[in-house]
């Protein structure tokens, strides 16, 4: 059987969203391959949660899924590296959770708690990172611009913004990750530079590894502004080209970015439905309801407005 080692952070506020992508990862899964998920968490406000991933992933024979409680050893070390405010819990454990998993492992794929599989992830983790540090997606064009390429690159170190990549997914090389005491420099890197930047530990990780990463298939960590012609000006889906479907049909996973999220109203992403399916597969009904109700709210808000601009359009032409 192959091994397929899945590293997941949650806190009180992701916990739930993060077992929608545990539950999408054990939909997708196939039987020759094992899948170990090491399932890193901060606050007891989360064991309710977790006892539902548990019991949600016991089905599947071929899931194993750990859990790490970090927040005491965290809060620990946080305190011994630095007093700065702007470090806060969540960014210091996205990092310091790649000290928690077993040294035995010499390759790890770390995901957002925002994100879900869509497809069998063994395939991305199956890629071959021996000669990097990591491989990851290059971010867009319009991040880049929004938080000012110039700075970046100043700031960083790096020697154009090529080299910035997303760390909302990454397949890592565990053992030139520990060589590198990547996590370690990181950290102290926000510890010296944290007032100065905005995504603290992706802007840290991306100071830290210089470029030495590799980028992934688009359909492994595809950006939804790739897409052409999702939305119109109106803010209203409009008709796919068949290269956006393309595309759509080969992404392996969503990433659910920034403030857009499938569980908020006035979300736009392509995938929000896979969202809302797999969450029904979980035993998280409550939430499944809130959110079915949020989108069941937006479609018929999205036919009303069709309808009117279809029929403002056809004034026209009378």
């Amino acid at each position: 059987m192959n091994e397929c080692n899945i590293l997941i952070y949650g806190d009180e506020s992701y916990v739930k969203h993060a077992g929608v992508l545990c539950m999408s990862i054990a939909l997708n899964a196939t039987e020759k391959n094992n899948y170990n998920i090491y399932f890193c968490y901060t606050g007891k406000e989360c064991d309710t949660s977790l006892a539902i991933i548990k019991r949600d992933l016991s089905k599947f024979k071929n899931i194993s899924i750990r859990f790490i409680e970090i927040t005491e050893h965290l809060n620990a070390d946080i305190k011994s590296k630095s007093n700065k405010s702007y470090i806060s819990e969540n960014i210091y454990a996205k990092l310091y959770i790649f000290k928690q998993i077993p040294s035995k492992l010499n390759k790890i794929l770390f995901l957002d708690s925002d994100t879900i599989a869509l497809r069998d992830i063994y395939d991305l983790y199956n890629m071959d990172v021996s000669d990097v540090l990591l491989a990851a997606r290059g971010e867009s064009q319009t991040f880049v611009k929004y938080y000012g390429a110039e700075d970046k690159v100043n700031i960083l170190g790096l020697s154009n913004m090529e080299q910035y990549f997303n760390s909302g997914v990454m397949l890592v090389n565990l053992e030139k990750w520990r060589e590198e005491f990547v996590s370690e420099r990181t950290i102290q890197f926000l510890v010296e530079n944290g007032s100065d930047i905005y995504l603290h530990d992706q802007d840290g990780l991306n100071s830290i590894i210089q470029g030495n990463w590799m980028k992934l298939p688009h359909e492994w960590h595809p950006h939804p502004h790739s897409l052409n012609n999702i939305f119109t000006t109106g803010g209203l889906c409009a008709q796919l080209t068949d290269g956006d479907l393309a595309r759509m049909k080969l992404a392996g996973l969503a990433h659910f970015l920034g403030r857009e999220k499938p569980w908020r109203a006035g979300c736009k992403s392509p995938w929000k439905k896979e969202y809302l399916y797999y969450l029904s597969k979980t035993s998280f009904n409550q939430l499944f309801e809130d959110v079915k109700k949020i989108h069941h709210k937006e479609n018929k808000t999205d036919l009303i407005k069709k309808v009117y601009f279809r029929m403002r359009h056809l004034n026209k032409l009378i």
